[in-house]
This record gives structure tokens, C-alpha cells and sequence, in this order.
């Protein structure tokens, strides 16, 4: 099996843990060790591959800063409705992918006339003709 990644995060989608952090804990304290402890960890990365059930990180986590599983829980929960586009690198995304199809568009055309012509089978010349049925 094949797995393919995209690291979107700060590229196409906006990625602020520290802003996902404060909406969910209050105490400039727990704020640090919550990011230290989930997005600061190698789990997260692991959660982020798709090598670590959601699950599984959330008990590591919880485990590993002395928190309730739900608190976890809650801060990965809020993680999707942050990722919001990067309305700049959309635009600028969409233009060039329209330009590449184009381009795109153009070579397949040019190469399916190439290939038409290349494969099209001639009819037989006079002198050909004359040779293989011994006109000669």
C-alpha cells in the first residue's frame, strides 16, 4: 500500500497551534505544556502521517501531561475548523494550475496529431506495389 502525503499546513491552509491551544485552555501554564507535550511531540507527527490512530495519540497525550483524555481530545477537535485556506496562495495556486492544464491541454493536442500521423498507415506507392507483386 502506498501512501501519499501533503503537507498542507502552512502552505495551503493556515496552521497556528498556539491560536488552536488558547481557544481550548485558559492557563498560560498548561497552554505551554500542551504545546510542548501534543504539537511539539513526535506522536503529532505520527497523528499527522497517519501512522498513529487519533485515539491512541489522544491517550499518549493525555498520559504523557497528566490531563483527562477529553481535554486532549477537545484541542484535537478544534485542530480541522483552524486549517482555513490561504486565500493569497489559493488565488495564486488556481491561476497557475489553469495555466498548466492549458499547457497541458496543448501538448496532449500536438502529441495525438503527431501520433495519428506517425501510426497512419500509407497506402502503397506505385514502385512498391510494383515490387511486391513482381512488376518489376
Amino acid at each position: 500500500m502506498l501512501n501519499l502525503i501533503f503537507d498542507l499546513g502552512g502552505v495551503v491552509v493556515r496552521w497556528d497551534p498556539d491560536a488552536i491551544i488558547a481557544g481550548v485552555f485558559q492557563d498560560p501554564g498548561v497552554r505551554k505544556r500542551v504545546r510542548e507535550g501534543v504539537f511539539g511531540h513526535p506522536d503529532w507527527l505520527e497523528l499527522d502521517r497517519g501512522t498513529l490512530e487519533r485515539e491512541d495519540a489522544i491517550r499518549r497525550a493525555a498520559r504523557r501531561l497528566g490531563m483527562p483524555d477529553a481535554e486532549i481530545r477537545r484541542l484535537l477537535v478544534a485542530v480541522p475548523p483552524s486549517l482555513v485556506p490561504i486565500p493569497e496562495i489559493i488565488r495564486y495556486a488556481t491561476h497557475r494550475l489553469i495555466l498548466w492544464q492549458a499547457i497541458a491541454a496543448a501538448i496532449g493536442a500536438v502529441l495525438g496529431v503527431v501520433i495519428s500521423i506517425m501510426t497512419r498507415r500509407r497506402p502503397p506507392t506505385d514502385e512498391h506495389h510494383h515490387h511486391e507483386h513482381g512488376q518489376d
